[in-house]
Protein backbone atom coordinates (compact mmCIF):
# COMPACT_ATOMS: atom_id res chain seq x y z
CA UNK A 1 0.00 0.00 0.00
CA UNK A 2 1.31 3.26 -0.72
CA UNK A 3 1.96 5.80 1.96
CA UNK A 4 -0.49 8.45 2.73
CA UNK A 5 0.72 11.06 1.00
CA UNK A 6 1.26 14.92 3.28
CA UNK A 7 -0.56 17.56 1.92
CA UNK A 8 1.81 20.18 2.61
CA UNK A 9 4.40 18.06 0.00
CA UNK A 10 2.28 18.04 -2.77
CA UNK A 11 4.37 20.67 -5.53
CA UNK A 12 3.02 23.50 -7.39
CA UNK A 13 2.85 24.07 -11.01
CA UNK A 14 6.27 25.71 -10.90
CA UNK A 15 7.76 23.03 -8.83
CA UNK A 16 6.76 20.50 -12.02
CA UNK A 17 8.56 22.50 -14.43
CA UNK A 18 11.77 22.88 -11.63
CA UNK A 19 11.42 19.36 -11.50
CA UNK A 20 11.29 18.73 -14.92
CA UNK A 21 14.65 20.79 -15.11
CA UNK A 22 16.39 18.89 -12.52
CA UNK A 23 15.50 15.49 -14.14
CA UNK A 24 16.20 15.96 -17.61
CA UNK A 25 18.04 13.42 -19.21
CA UNK A 26 21.35 14.72 -21.39
CA UNK A 27 22.15 12.26 -24.12
CA UNK A 28 26.15 13.05 -24.01
CA UNK A 29 26.13 10.23 -20.61
CA UNK A 30 26.77 13.07 -18.19
CA UNK A 31 24.53 13.15 -15.01
CA UNK A 32 21.41 14.81 -14.57
CA UNK A 33 20.73 17.68 -11.87
CA UNK A 34 19.30 15.27 -9.61
CA UNK A 35 22.03 12.54 -9.92
CA UNK A 36 24.54 15.38 -9.25
CA UNK A 37 23.09 16.30 -5.93
CA UNK A 38 23.05 12.61 -5.18
CA UNK A 39 26.57 12.08 -5.92
CA UNK A 40 26.99 15.21 -4.00
CA UNK A 41 25.32 14.33 -0.90
CA UNK A 42 26.92 10.59 -1.11
CA UNK A 43 30.62 12.12 -1.03
CA UNK A 44 29.74 14.39 1.68
CA UNK A 45 28.22 11.83 3.93
CA UNK A 46 30.55 8.46 3.38
CA UNK A 47 33.01 11.52 4.60
CA UNK A 48 31.32 11.98 7.24
CA UNK A 49 31.03 8.37 8.56
CA UNK A 50 34.33 7.56 8.04
CA UNK A 51 35.87 10.41 9.77
CA UNK A 52 33.56 9.43 12.89
CA UNK A 53 34.60 5.98 12.51
CA UNK A 54 31.43 4.40 11.96
CA UNK A 55 31.59 0.94 10.57
CA UNK A 56 28.25 -0.79 10.81
CA UNK A 57 26.94 -1.30 7.39
CA UNK A 58 23.22 -0.70 8.76
CA UNK A 59 24.37 2.73 10.04
CA UNK A 60 25.95 4.33 6.69
CA UNK A 61 22.48 3.00 5.28
CA UNK A 62 20.39 4.56 7.45
CA UNK A 63 22.08 8.14 7.82
CA UNK A 64 22.38 8.18 3.51
CA UNK A 65 18.73 7.67 3.24
CA UNK A 66 18.14 10.50 5.46
CA UNK A 67 20.43 12.80 3.77
CA UNK A 68 19.21 11.71 0.63
CA UNK A 69 15.46 12.65 1.87
CA UNK A 70 16.23 15.79 3.63
CA UNK A 71 17.96 17.11 0.18
CA UNK A 72 15.20 15.88 -1.82
CA UNK A 73 12.56 17.62 0.24
CA UNK A 74 14.62 20.91 0.43
CA UNK A 75 14.63 20.85 -3.23
CA UNK A 76 11.89 19.29 -4.35
CA UNK A 77 9.39 18.96 -2.21
CA UNK A 78 9.31 15.70 -3.07
CA UNK A 79 8.29 12.68 -0.70
CA UNK A 80 10.69 10.11 0.60
CA UNK A 81 10.25 6.28 1.51
CA UNK A 82 12.67 4.42 3.69
CA UNK A 83 12.78 2.05 6.91
CA UNK A 84 12.66 4.34 9.52
CA UNK A 85 11.68 7.27 7.61
CA UNK A 86 8.40 8.35 9.66
CA UNK A 87 10.93 9.70 12.73
CA UNK A 88 12.11 12.15 10.77
CA UNK A 89 9.39 13.61 9.13
CA UNK A 90 9.00 11.26 5.83
CA UNK A 91 7.52 7.71 5.15
CA UNK A 92 8.37 4.55 6.23
CA UNK A 93 9.79 1.79 3.82
CA UNK A 94 8.16 1.60 0.10
CA UNK A 95 9.01 -0.95 -3.14
CA UNK A 96 12.75 -0.40 -2.63
CA UNK A 97 14.90 0.24 0.08
CA UNK A 98 14.93 4.17 -0.83
CA UNK A 99 11.57 5.24 -2.83
CA UNK A 100 11.60 9.17 -3.93
CA UNK A 101 8.18 10.17 -5.22
CA UNK A 102 6.23 13.46 -5.57
CA UNK A 103 2.11 14.04 -5.74
CA UNK A 104 0.21 16.45 -8.06
CA UNK A 105 -1.48 19.59 -7.00
CA UNK A 106 -4.23 17.29 -5.56
CA UNK A 107 -2.50 14.69 -3.84
CA UNK A 108 -2.20 12.42 -6.64
CA UNK A 109 1.06 10.02 -7.20
CA UNK A 110 2.71 11.64 -10.04
CA UNK A 111 5.84 9.92 -10.41
CA UNK A 112 8.42 8.16 -9.19
CA UNK A 113 11.86 10.12 -9.37
CA UNK A 114 14.57 7.63 -7.90
CA UNK A 115 14.61 4.54 -6.45
CA UNK A 116 17.44 2.74 -4.59
CA UNK A 117 19.15 -0.49 -3.15
CA UNK A 118 22.25 -0.54 -1.05
CA UNK A 119 23.23 -4.15 -0.76
CA UNK A 120 26.69 -4.55 1.37
CA UNK A 121 26.94 -8.41 0.87
CA UNK A 122 29.74 -8.90 -1.56
CA UNK A 123 28.32 -11.96 -3.26
CA UNK A 124 27.79 -11.16 -6.43
CA UNK A 125 24.56 -13.50 -6.36
CA UNK A 126 23.66 -10.91 -3.32
CA UNK A 127 24.39 -7.79 -5.28
CA UNK A 128 22.55 -9.11 -8.18
CA UNK A 129 19.76 -10.24 -6.65
CA UNK A 130 18.50 -6.28 -4.79
CA UNK A 131 19.94 -4.73 -8.37
CA UNK A 132 16.87 -6.62 -9.86
CA UNK A 133 14.67 -5.11 -7.87
CA UNK A 134 15.23 -1.74 -9.60
CA UNK A 135 14.89 -2.94 -12.80
CA UNK A 136 11.05 -3.64 -12.50
CA UNK A 137 10.11 -0.14 -11.36
CA UNK A 138 9.56 2.57 -13.97
CA UNK A 139 11.09 5.50 -12.60
CA UNK A 140 13.34 8.80 -13.82
CA UNK A 141 16.11 7.48 -11.82
CA UNK A 142 17.73 4.20 -10.28
CA UNK A 143 20.59 3.99 -7.59
CA UNK A 144 22.42 1.43 -6.62
CA UNK A 145 25.23 1.10 -3.75
CA UNK A 146 27.67 -1.43 -2.71
CA UNK A 147 30.74 -1.94 -1.63
CA UNK A 148 33.76 -4.65 -2.80
CA UNK A 149 37.11 -5.51 -1.67
CA UNK A 150 38.91 -3.50 -4.70
CA UNK A 151 38.95 -1.08 -7.79
CA UNK A 152 39.12 -4.28 -9.20
CA UNK A 153 36.12 -6.20 -7.73
CA UNK A 154 33.90 -3.50 -8.76
CA UNK A 155 34.58 -3.57 -12.13
CA UNK A 156 33.83 -7.08 -11.95
CA UNK A 157 30.98 -6.83 -10.09
CA UNK A 158 29.49 -3.93 -12.47
CA UNK A 159 30.24 -6.02 -15.83
CA UNK A 160 27.73 -9.01 -13.86
CA UNK A 161 25.06 -5.78 -12.99
CA UNK A 162 25.49 -4.56 -16.21
CA UNK A 163 25.25 -7.93 -17.42
CA UNK A 164 22.00 -8.92 -15.80
CA UNK A 165 20.12 -5.54 -16.97
CA UNK A 166 21.25 -5.37 -20.26
CA UNK A 167 18.87 -8.07 -20.95
CA UNK A 168 15.99 -7.25 -19.08
CA UNK A 169 12.72 -7.07 -21.35
CA UNK A 170 11.18 -4.29 -18.82
CA UNK A 171 14.24 -1.64 -19.67
CA UNK A 172 13.49 0.82 -22.53
CA UNK A 173 16.27 2.81 -24.54
CA UNK A 174 17.45 5.72 -21.88
CA UNK A 175 16.48 3.58 -18.91
CA UNK A 176 19.68 4.79 -16.25
CA UNK A 177 21.16 3.47 -13.06
CA UNK A 178 23.82 5.70 -11.17
CA UNK A 179 25.81 2.93 -9.55
CA UNK A 180 27.85 4.24 -6.08
CA UNK A 181 30.60 1.74 -5.27
CA UNK A 182 32.39 1.55 -2.30
CA UNK A 183 36.34 0.84 -2.60
CA UNK A 184 37.10 -0.51 0.70
CA UNK A 185 41.10 -0.68 0.05
CA UNK A 186 41.01 2.80 -0.68
CA UNK A 187 38.08 4.13 1.07
CA UNK A 188 36.60 6.06 -1.91
CA UNK A 189 34.13 5.70 -3.72
CA UNK A 190 33.46 5.32 -7.43
CA UNK A 191 30.65 6.71 -9.32
CA UNK A 192 29.14 4.76 -12.87
CA UNK A 193 26.16 5.37 -14.68
CA UNK A 194 24.77 3.13 -17.55
CA UNK A 195 22.70 4.13 -19.78
CA UNK A 196 20.19 1.51 -21.60
CA UNK A 197 21.54 0.41 -24.99
CA UNK A 198 24.29 3.33 -24.60
CA UNK A 199 26.72 1.41 -22.34
CA UNK A 200 28.53 2.54 -18.69
CA UNK A 201 31.03 5.09 -18.23
CA UNK A 202 33.10 6.47 -14.91
CA UNK A 203 31.73 9.68 -13.53
CA UNK A 204 34.62 11.82 -12.25
CA UNK A 205 32.95 13.37 -8.27
CA UNK A 206 34.69 16.76 -8.51
CA UNK A 207 33.26 17.46 -11.76
CA UNK A 208 29.61 16.28 -10.96
CA UNK A 209 29.85 19.15 -7.98
CA UNK A 210 31.05 22.04 -9.73
CA UNK A 211 28.24 21.32 -12.27
CA UNK A 212 25.79 21.11 -9.74
CA UNK A 213 26.66 24.35 -8.15
CA UNK A 214 27.40 25.86 -11.14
Amino acid sequence: MRPRPLERRNISSVQIKDMNVLINKVSDGSLTLLERQVVKVLIHEVATLRQKGVRNDGAWTKRIFEALADNAYAELSAEACYPGGRARGHNGGWLADFVLYCNDLKGNFLRLLLVAESEWRQEIGALIYDFEKLLVLRADHRLFLFQAVSGRQIENDLTDLVECAAHHELLIPGDRCLFAAYDRSSGGLEFHLWVHQEGVCHITPSDSIAESTS
